[in-house]
């Protein structure tokens, strides 16, 4: 069966994907798959990214443009791209204004600058204009809590440097700066073509805009709002090399150029933070001896942290996969060169994100680069942490079986809590927990970082940091409490804990500190939890229930608790607690 996008011509030299008979009328993922070869070309033709049907998109995102040039050129080349991660995109366009003069308000998703700084640059320095650029983020900052994503035009590298250099040494909230130097690069003397001006209304050259469209619509906006995933798991034959390793046997197996390169690749993702996973059916001891003779992959056994290596079921072993990791399905990014498998992954798991194994591995590596909410803007230190975090895992729950209690359990790992009040620095890491914890998510609110920075401008709101440590890793920040002070109550407007840091016996503390932290001196009102009903936070609210005893009801929004819900068992006594004090 040919696909929809098949019908004209086809859509480039690669043989084509070919799911099972009926498949992809029923899932559009399974439809897109398809259109891997053309979206992820090293350069993408427009002609062909028009061919794409994308229509199936169920989700729709207001993007505010903010532009002293034309837009429209690169808008029509995002649709396909956004139609991959099944978004569609309506576009509210200010007037062509150099001086950033931001002017009615309509909602959206995210706001997008726009600028041609060729504008400028007989007029100002680069310091000059990236001082007041920064100062024209800060003034549209105040009239949205939404992100901001600013495409740092190529063409003047003195000033997309200072407008780099600014923005890191002065952050604004919220705000994505797009660097487009390796486009630059790419395109060289191809990058502007001042021919198609009277036309389009830049000087951006077409293919310029179809790479600066997949940047937008694959990373920069995913990025700026939607959690970042977590995992990608891979099949082995013909996607981590080329041939079959249990016929081709460990030294047969073709290691090729771009299989080295998407190793490579897999292995950055990996230091970066993401969690590597094996799913193949092979034998096992086949697959060690594979890692063990074969020198040349850049990838050892060691990089895996969940291995589901045998003869069953792919969406099973996924399935095992999220456990052994400790997150959702829908955090993982599923890579297999057989197409039967996709969509029998496809149908146990409604929300899996797929991706083909191409013959061209350097496809494969393209696709990764831009598989929406791969991703992401500066450090991924929490990110790395996750990772070792779970290395360490195992060893506590050998310890948790071998103790005689709970005491014994936190005397043998020495636990160290901190917790910061209003703790400005740690904003980006607040709002990943926001968006990315699912469990022990008590509200459901899912702040940005910008409505997260207004609230601390508010003397009657707390937002409190957690940080665990044991003898065994640094688990970073791992949770954060949002409370606000009203006439007659103290209200817990969101609860986040990372599900890394659940089963050690420690919510009952964290929370009942995090609240010592925030009003050291307890006001003598009453202690209100807000609570919501989402698909994953079923544990966060058993342990509401809990606490609250006879106030519990499961319909409600607030649920009162009593202040001295944590009982002082001796066992915290063994816990070194700290606060920081952040907000003084």
């Amino acid at each position: 069966m040919k696909m929809p996008c098949e019908k004209s011509a086809p859509l480039g030299s690669q043989e084509p994907f070919t799911p099972e008979a009926g498949a992809s009328r029923l899932d559009p993922r399974l439809e897109r798959v398809e259109w891997q070869r053309v979206l992820f070309a090293e350069q993408p033709r427009r002609w062909e990214l028009m061919k794409l049907p994308v229509g199936r998109c169920s989700r729709t995102l207001h993007l505010r443009i903010h532009r002293n040039h034309g837009f429209e050129s690169t808008a029509s080349a995002m649709s396909p791209f956004l139609a991959w991660g099944n978004w569609r995109a309506e576009f509210i366009y200010s007037d062509y204004d150099d001086s950033l003069n931001f002017g009615a308000r309509e909602p959206a998703e995210a706001e997008v600058i726009w600028l041609d700084y060729s504008r400028y640059i007989s007029r100002i320095s680069a310091s000059e204009f990236a001082a007041w650029l920064r100062q024209r983020m800060l003034a549209l900052r105040q009239l949205t809590d939404s992100p901001i994503v600013l495409v740092n035009w190529p063409e003047h590298p003195a000033y997309s440097h200072a407008v780099q250099q600014t923005l890191e040494e002065h952050p604004v909230s919220g705000l994505i700066v797009g660097s487009l130097d390796s486009i630059r690069a790419h395109l060289e003397a191809r990058l502007l073509d001042a021919r198609i001006l009277p036309v389009s209304g830049t000087r951006l050259s077409d293919a310029a805009s179809i790479l600066i469209a997949r940047e937008l619509a694959c990373r920069w906006i995913p990025a700026a709002i939607a959690p970042r995933l977590k995992a990608v798991a891979l099949d082995l034959d013909d996607t981590l090399f080329a041939g079959v390793l249990g016929e081709d046997g460990p030294e047969g197996v073709i290691l090729t150029p771009g299989h080295h390169s998407l190793q490579e690749y897999l292995l950055e993702l990996r230091r970066g933070g993401f969690f590597l996973a094996l799913v193949s059916r092979n034998n096992e001891s086949d697959v060690q001896q594979l890692f063990s003779q074969r020198n040349d992959f850049p990838l050892r056994w060691e990089d895996f942290s969940a291995r589901q290596i045998h003869w069953g079921s792919k969406a099973e072993s996924l399935a095992n996969v999220a456990q052994v990791l400790r997150i959702g399905m829908d955090a993982i990014l599923y890579v297999d060169d057989n197409p039967g498998e996709l969509a029998s992954v496809a149908r146990a798991h409604p929300g899996s994100r797929l991706a083909h194994a191409a013959g061209d591995a350097l496809l494969t590596r393209r696709v990764l680069e831009y598989f929406p909410g791969m991703w992401a803007r500066g450090d991924a230190g929490a990110d790395v942490v996750r990772v070792q975090d779970l290395a360490a895992n195992q060893e506590r729950q050998e310890i948790l079986s071998q103790a005689m209690s709970q005491a014994d359990y936190f005397r043998s790992l020495r636990i160290s809590l901190v917790f910061r009040v209003n703790h400005r620095a740690g904003l980006k890491r607040v709002h990943e927990l926001s968006r990315k914890t699912n469990q022990f998510n008590l509200a459901l609110k899912r702040f940005n970082e910008a409505e997260i920075e207004r609230r601390l401008q508010f003397p009657d709101s707390r937002l409190i940091t957690i940080q665990l440590t044991d003898r065994l890793s640094d688990s970073g920040v791992i949770g954060a409490l949002f409370a606000r002070e009203e006439a007659e109550a103290i209200v817990v407007e969101e609860l986040c804990i990372s599900c890394r840091a659940l089963g050690r016996g420690l919510e009952d503390i964290m929370v009942a500190k995090a609240l010592d932290a925030a009003w050291p001196k307890w006001p003598g009102k009453k202690l209100v939890f807000e609570q919501a009903t989402g698909p994953r936070n079923e544990p966060a609210r058993q342990w509401l229930c809990r606490i609250a005893g006879d106030g519990w009801d499961s319909t409600g929004n607030r649920i009162p608790v009593p202040p001295n819900f944590m009982d002082n068992r001796p066992e915290y006594a063994l816990l070194d607690v700290r606060t920081e004090r952040t907000d003084e």
